[in-house]
């Protein structure tokens, strides 16, 4: 699905817009109200996610007119400090939830993820397949398909155990540090511990069978991080 994204904030804006895509959203960055309302006319997004800086020229030019050019697209507001003022001019303008930054990206894909189900009752999220694994972002669920004459099995996710596994298969043969899998998954500012990550880790491990016996395995990069490996039948 197609979201477009509007932060003038780069390093926000960096952040954001690779969680996006790494959740499996084709995700359209802009840092001006003209071009992406000129974006908007020229295609369709599914979702917008829009920066509130609580005066005219940004956030709430973008939520008055995108809306009005893209056709009720649903809209996702991120306020800073959860200022009751920006929040209901938000929402007056037009949009339909709101985030309180520090943006927690467990959070954010939620909250856009609930969105996308309210305003397209009858579409799925985009579904990402390996071998024989099968991720449905809606609900949170890895399907493993043991063979092809067995009834496949539905494994439910929490959202972080979700959204470690299917980052940890896009980069199947990679070493991904610990600072990165904290940052994507939890979120950069997050303090969380090493046995928190290896306890995840260590979940994954029993919930998806990623093991020797299986076609993927997930190693500790000793003093790095994790790999998940793609094993030769």
């Amino acid at each position: 699905m197609r979201i477009a994204l509007f932060d003038d904030d780069p390093a926000e804006q960096a952040l954001i817009a690779q969680l996006l895509e790494r959740s499996g959203f084709d995700c359209s960055v802009h840092t001006e109200a003209r071009a992406l309302l000129a974006d908007a006319r020229a295609r369709r997004f599914d979702a917008l996610v829009v920066d509130w800086k609580g005066h005219p020229a940004a956030g709430g030019a973008v939520l008055g007119h995108a809306r009005a050019a893209a056709t009720r697209t649903p809209t996702l507001m991120m306020v800073a400090n959860g200022r009751e003022d920006d929040i209901i001019a938000g929402l007056s303008c037009g949009a339909d939830d709101y985030l309180i930054k520090p943006i927690r990206p467990s959070e954010l894909i939620a909250r856009l993820q609930a969105l996308l189900r309210r305003a397209y009752p009858h579409e799925t999220l985009e579904r990402y397949e390996f071998d024989r694994y099968r991720f449905e972002p809606l609900p949170c669920e890895v399907v493993v398909t043991t063979s092809p004459d067995a009834e496949p099995t539905r494994i439910v996710m929490t959202q972080k155990e979700f959204d470690l596994a299917l980052l940890l298969f896009r980069n199947a043969g990679r070493p991904m540090s610990r600072n990165h899998l904290r940052e994507l998954v939890w979120g950069g500012g997050a303090d969380i511990s090493s046995r928190t990550m290896d306890t995840h880790v260590s979940r994954l491990r029993s919930k998806l069978g990623l093991n020797a016996s299986s076609a993927y395995r997930v190693m500790p990069v000793y003093g790095y991080g994790y790999r998940l490996d793609r094993l030769e039948p």
